[in-house]
């Protein structure tokens, strides 16, 4: 069986065998939500949803707080861990025509 796209779990997997749900809860954030987030892992559930959050808000509040978060992730069984999540800020160039070098000049 061939792995395939999951729009749910945000990555590839063998169809049927989605990624474990953990709950994260990111300390910048101060009304104390949890995200639901699908990962292979509590690693990988604390980076998409530092992320998620980043991607969805316009405050940027990771990227902002220096690109580090803090975050506890809880998985099925209740056990919980603590990360640290960095986040890095890809500079983004935009040109805009100004002239045309082929331009003839007067004379």
């Amino acid at each position: 069986m061939r792995a395939r796209w999951c729009t749910e779990c945000r990555a590839r997997h063998d169809e049927g065998k989605h990624f474990p749900l953990f709950l994260v809860e990111i300390a910048e954030i101060e009304d104390d939500e949890w995200l639901v987030i699908r990962a292979r892992d509590a690693q990988s559930a604390a980076e998409q949803a530092c992320e998620q959050h980043d991607q969805d808000s316009v405050e940027y509040t990771i990227i902002k707080n220096g690109g580090t978060g803090s975050v506890r992730v809880k998985d099925s069984d209740g056990n919980m861990k603590r990360f640290s999540v960095i986040a890095e800020a890809y500079p983004s160039y935009y040109a805009t025509e100004i002239g045309d070098e082929n331009e003839k000049g007067e004379g």
